[in-house]
């Protein structure tokens, strides 16, 4: 209770004053830069995103991907989330969902394409596309197993060397 009797709930508001600025917004998620190949090394969030990914274990891998995104505010992790992802929603038969998530993807990958830190983008957009061409339009839910009997064989990734 407040002086004036008041129940006092918990606060809903960031306490303004010196040194605690309220951001305008949030921070900007930039486009990478291309991957110098000289100098790549893998990062361990990456290294344990594609041991997840490869295992088919599409929960796992979340993790290491939001802290490589929020680390760097990229729409280059940010796409790799969004593909990720589909193939989550996909695992619990969304179909809506996940043809959202795929198409999302393909735009925020595209500028990566063929190759960024260490990954055949090239192979992923195309994994994506395959897949969105075999998701029935009007489709919202599906049977999980019937919707991966539609859809092309997982995806493997490893770290690779570009072509140049």
């Amino acid at each position: 209770m407040n002086a004036a009797g008041k129940p006092v709930g918990p606060r809903r508001c960031v306490k303004q004053g010196p040194g605690r600025p309220i951001p305008d917004k949030p921070p900007e998620v930039i486009v990478l830069p291309p991957t110098d190949p000289a100098t790549f090394t893998p990062s361990p969030p990456l290294l344990a995103f594609l041991e997840a990914y490869n295992a088919g274990d599409y929960r796992s891998g979340v993790e290491p991907l939001e802290e490589l995104f929020f680390a760097r505010r990229n729409t280059f992790h940010q796409g790799l989330l969004q593909y990720y992802v589909a193939l989550l929603q996909l695992r619990g038969g969304r179909v809506r969902a996940a043809r959202v998530l795929l198409r999302r993807s393909r735009e925020l990958l595209a500028p990566y394409d063929p190759w960024q830190e260490g990954l055949d983008v090239a192979a992923i957009l195309a994994h994506a596309e395959e897949w969105l061409g075999a998701l029935p339009e009007d489709a919202v839910e599906m049977d999980p197993t019937d919707l991966w009997e539609l859809g092309p064989p997982p995806l493997h990734l490893t770290i690779i060397a570009p072509e140049l």
